[in-house]
């Protein structure tokens, strides 16, 4: 939509710079391929993943000085990884690789900073990931998803207020974002709040009925207060929705926040 009022009203869609001395400007139809590609990425399927990552690399072949859009590809794979498509070192190489592309591009970019953070954490490695993190909210402390995914590296460092904190944030930086809602359940679910992860899984579902996430982690909230067959029945509905899901029932927790709270040898509350 946006792309097509450029289109008619002729206005030139401009890419913050890393040198405010040297503008640089996007083209219309990349800037349409990565609009494209955010919005299947926040679906969360296989399909809509694959299909996001295939928009990001067309609107890198249209404009390859395109930054946000390799950072884009980079969040692409680490959340295909999430969902348990990719090999975790797989998933990060790739990822690492386009982020330090998007830096080179332009270092200033938050975008690039969130996305090799988010890799980082997954290769547990904490010093680095909190640097990226720092690094990336403080070059724009409006980007929801640096606060998404630094809501789950506060909550492996044991602070589940905190990261609490940080999804709702994330969250109200992005109301749209059933990703940003469904992450809210989790870290309330992690710090024991049952009830309010429960409610919030509902909230989601009231908007869209047939975000697997959310069925997931209503299940695992109902698990906590005993009502076992409320969470058959919404294991069985994220099952439905998403196959591949299957493999996280197993766990009371998601598989990769259960890896890396391991790691950390860490109880959470």
């Amino acid at each position: 939509m946006a792309c097509s009022i450029a289109h008619q009203v002729k206005v030139k869609l401009v890419r913050p710079p890393s040198n405010p001395v040297t503008p640089t400007s996007v083209l219309p139809q990349a800037y349409e391929c990565y609009l494209k590609g955010r919005y299947l990425w926040n679906k969360r399927t296989l399909r809509a993943l694959k299909q996001s990552l295939r928009c990001f690399e067309q609107a890198i072949k249209v404009d390859s000085l395109y930054a946000v859009a390799y950072a884009g590809a980079a969040d692409a794979y680490l959340t295909l990884q999430d969902q348990g498509h990719l090999l975790t070192l797989k998933a990060t190489a790739q990822a690492k690789r386009m982020a330090a592309q998007a830096l080179r591009l332009d270092d200033n970019l938050a975008d690039a900073h969130i996305s090799l953070a988010h890799a980082y954490f997954h290769e547990f490695d904490w010093r680095a990931a909190e640097r990226a993190f720092q690094r990336g909210i403080e070059l724009n402390p409006h980007y929801a998803l640096g606060h998404f995914y630094y809501a789950n590296y506060l909550l492996v460092m044991h602070k589940s207020d905190d990261a609490i904190a940080e999804a709702r944030l994330a969250e109200s930086l992005d109301p749209v974002s059933l990703a940003a809602s469904t992450n809210s359940a989790a870290m309330l679910y992690f710090a024991g709040h049952y009830e309010e992860a429960i409610q919030k899984s509902r909230n989601v579902l009231e908007i869209e009925p047939e975000y697997a996430q959310a069925w997931e982690d209503l299940g695992r909230a109902y698990l906590e207060k005993g009502l076992v067959q409320d969470a058959i029945g919404a294991f069985e509905q994220a099952r439905l929705r998403c196959p591949s899901a299957a493999l996280i029932f197993s766990h009371h927790l998601p598989t990769t926040m259960l890896s890396l709270v391991k790691a950390r040898k860490l109880r959470l509350f």
